[in-house]
């Protein structure tokens, strides 16, 4: 056979041997045969140029592996030993890591596909290696990986991930690129310290704004560490914060029905229609399978609300904290607004509501910068952290879960610069 075309096809030097034999198909494995030529060698303990053949011994080098089967190089080594100090030694084989049994050129495949998202178990079956080798290869490929440069406007939040320091990984973004910057290891005070600590401070004072959920620990990091920072709370939250109330309050006032009223079966299968803008309720009818009576939408939820006033208290806050969204204040308006929306939820009947205008109360800055006009004339909004959380929960869910952190952050990082790469 042309041994020169075939250890060129597998990425390996045809002067490093003498000639190949084969392949011996062996249950749909292919097993080929080579001898290592000898070579000028020099001792690399010595330096000394004079060495004679020791003895020789056979190593199996994987070339390829695929579904359709697997390639296996016999190659006949050759062991040198040096005259001036009486060193063994061998000669590396270009297209081979020293040490190593798989080819560059395979390792160069598997590494490729995990780039492009595929799970190390997916990998391992379609090159015919355990797990534990396709973990090896990535392993030894990227020992690590550095993180991107802190952006202008950063998105903070977190996603569940169990690690040795806690269940939520934190995850920053840069919003202009909806890039991932890098993922802290957990989203406690002390790890958020050591990580912005890690930065230089040129850097960190580049940063002009910080979105984020009304996590104390996010906000409290910015303040201490991005000091040119602007901290904005995501209107996604805030808005999340008093739909949580109305639904509890929902969930409540089912008890005020029987569970054959067509009232109690509206609030259970139609509870979106509480939870959005009284103009967004869907233009349909609700009929009762009891009665065969029907009725409007927006009347069915007005039936409802005045059987709880809890429920219908709760409902007007939504529909001002809604309209509130909509508009694009100043900043000094959308904090007067905001301060006259926490002292109404403040004076509420209920301690949910009560709990959300506190809340609102103690983050009145953070909110109005979200809803209020600014400098750089956009809407500073979570909404890219999400879907890159999204991501994230798919890759993990894909591989059954990740055991590693520091191994999925490296995987994570390199698999969102590819996509943006393939753009």
């Amino acid at each position: 056979m042309n041994s020169n075309a075939f250890l060129c096809i597998f990425g390996l030097d045809p002067d490093c041997f003498d000639k190949v034999d084969g392949p011996i198909i062996d249950e749909g494995t292919a097993i080929y045969e080579a001898w290592e030529s000898r070579r000028q060698s020099r001792c690399p303990k010595c330096g000394c140029p004079d060495a004679h053949v020791h003895h020789r011994y056979e190593a199996n080098i994987r070339v390829r592996g695929d579904a359709i089967r697997e390639e296996i190089l016999i190659a006949h080594r050759i062991i040198y030993r040096c005259k001036g100090c009486g060193k063994t030694f061998s000669n590396p084989i270009r297209g081979v890591e020293e040490s190593h049994t798989v080819s560059i050129a395979e390792k160069a495949e598997i590494l490729a596909e995990l780039r492009a998202g595929c799970t190390f178990s997916g990998v391992a079956e379609r090159h015919r290696i355990s797990v534990t080798s396709a973990v090896r290869v990535f392993d030894q490929a990227y020992p690590a990986v550095g993180r991107g440069r802190l952006p202008k406007i950063l998105l903070i939040d977190e996603f569940k991930f169990k690690t040795d320091a806690g269940k939520y990984v934190c995850h920053l973004v840069d919003f202009e690129t909806s890039q991932t910057v890098d993922l802290v290891r957990s989203r406690a005070k002390a790890y958020l310290d050591e990580y912005f600590h890690g930065i230089d401070e040129k850097e960190r004072s580049g940063v002009k704004y910080v979105v984020t959920d009304m996590y104390d620990e996010y906000a409290a990091a910015a303040r201490r560490w991005l000091p040119n920072a602007k901290v904005v709370v995501d209107r996604f939250h805030v808005v999340k914060q008093l739909t949580e109330a109305v639904n509890s309050i929902r969930v409540a006032s089912l008890s005020l029905y029987e569970k054959g009223d067509a009232e109690y079966a509206f609030m259970k299968q139609k509870w979106k229609a509480f939870l959005c803008r009284k103009a967004d309720i869907p233009d349909r009818y609700y009929s009762s399978k009891k009665t065969g009576e029907s009725w409007h939408y927006d009347e069915m939820v007005s039936r409802c609300l005045d059987a709880d006033p809890n429920l219908k208290e709760a409902w007007n806050e939504l529909q001002d904290l809604l309209w509130l969204m909509k508009r694009k204040d100043t900043f000094l308006d959308a904090v007067k607004e905001i301060d006259f929306l926490s002292t109404k939820l403040k004076n509420c009947s209920h301690w949910r509501l009560q709990k959300v205008g506190e809340t609102f109360g103690k983050w009145r800055i953070e909110i109005a910068r979200g809803m209020a006009k600014n400098e750089l004339g956009v809407v500073l909004s979570n909404g890219k952290m999400e879907a890159a959380n999204d991501v994230a929960q798919t890759f993990i869910d894909a591989a059954y879960g990740y055991c590693n952190f520091d191994r999925f952050r490296k995987r994570f990082l390199l698999l969102r610069r590819e996509k943006k790469r393939l753009r």
